[in-house]
């Protein structure tokens, strides 16, 4: 019996771009999150765990941004973008998926200067 092709949530995650180093960022990011990418200019990482709803990832991620240590917040601050990155994979069922954030969540990224994305990916074959 062939699964449906259900709308899902993937993950987030948090791209930064800068005009200056992110080395040393990308550096401590890695002993705190799982780096899916570090170049001089360029960082993404994503939470270390399962995502569970959306809204619950994007406030672990915004934790990570929190605890930042001085010097590295000033990194982050001076990023010309700061992309928290909502992943969801498309399907067929249900007719319409929908995903929240709530109002506290938003604030949260907001105190951080995130701003969010969102990707759709196409099904999986596997679905």
């Amino acid at each position: 019996m062939e699964k449906p092709n259900v709308t899902k949530f993937v993950n987030a995650d948090v791209e930064l771009r800068s005009k200056r180093s992110l080395a040393k960022l990308g550096a401590h990011l890695r002993d705190v999150s799982f780096v899916l990418s570090s170049e001089k200019f360029f960082v993404a990482f994503e939470a270390t765990f399962d995502p569970g709803t959306p809204d619950e990832t994007i406030r672990a991620l915004v934790t990570i941004v929190e605890a930042l240590p001085v010097q590295l917040r000033d990194a982050w601050n001076q990023c010309e973008s700061r992309y928290f990155d909502i992943g969801i994979e498309a399907g067929t069922r249900p007719p319409a998926g929908a995903f929240e954030l709530s109002g506290e969540t938003i604030r949260l990224l907001a105190s951080v200067r995130g701003e969010i994305r969102i990707t759709v990916y196409p099904p999986t074959a596997a679905d």
